[in-house]
């Protein structure tokens, strides 16, 4: 098993991911289609049964200028501990600053077992039943988290205002620390943040960032 790690933050243009893509699948291990797939949904962090063939492809993404390292397995990402909005921050030295969007839609049914009906009141005089309705609400919650790391510990501070976000992070001591792209929009005030749909896709990207920031400080 092998990981190939992306060496930066840069954004990835179509056209790029194509080569990318075609440098996959050069070796026939795959099809392009496959390649293209994987190129799409690895956020930064290629898997590879193979290591001879993880290998061969970091060398053709080189050559390509395309930064990156390969590892033979992840490091684990500390879980975060919450902190509140206002409250003490920790006066360590952090390596790792990470701000994103976590932008989160929920569906659930709602039944109105009264709906605004003309024929209620004859339904209340016959007995009839006066039946019910069904409508889909959508409920979106959208929450801004700032996510501190030293190699060992994880601190997470999240609200739905970005000022207050700013208000903390000037308080953080990132002098050494690698700064995600988000942290960069935050200062230059353009708000430019990475926004993720669900949990699990914010996880990934900070695997990739923590990897990129601990794993390949060394390399």
């Amino acid at each position: 098993m092998a990981y190939l790690i992306q060496g930066d933050e840069s954004d990835l243009t179509p056209e790029l991911r194509e080569r990318l893509a075609q440098a996959m699948a050069e070796s026939g291990a795959m099809v392009l289609a496959d390649a293209r797939y994987r190129i799409r949904h690895a956020q930064g962090i290629l898997q590879f049964d193979d290591r001879s063939e993880a290998e061969r492809v970091a060398a053709r993404f080189a050559e390509m200028g395309f930064a990156n390292f390969l590892l033979d397995q992840l490091l684990p990402v500390p879980k975060p501990r919450l902190i509140g909005v206002g409250a003490p921050i920790p006066e360590d030295q952090m390596g790792l600053v990470v701000l994103a969007l976590l932008s989160t839609e929920t569906t659930r049914v709602v039944t109105d077992e009264n709906p605004v009906n003309p024929r209620v009141g004859y339904a209340l005089f016959t007995g009839l039943g006066m039946g019910s309705e069904e409508e889909v609400v959508t409920d979106r919650k959208t929450q801004y988290r700032l996510d501190l790391f030293t190699r060992e510990q994880h601190w997470r501070v999240q609200s739905g205002a970005l000022v207050r976000i700013a208000d903390v992070f000037t308080s953080v001591d990132v002098a050494d620390a690698h700064i995600s792209e988000g942290v960069h929009s935050l200062s230059n005030s353009d708000r430019r943040v990475p926004v993720f749909a669900d949990e699990k896709q914010h996880e990934r990207y900070l695997t990739w960032l923590y990897q990129l920031r601990f794993a390949g400080q060394d390399r």
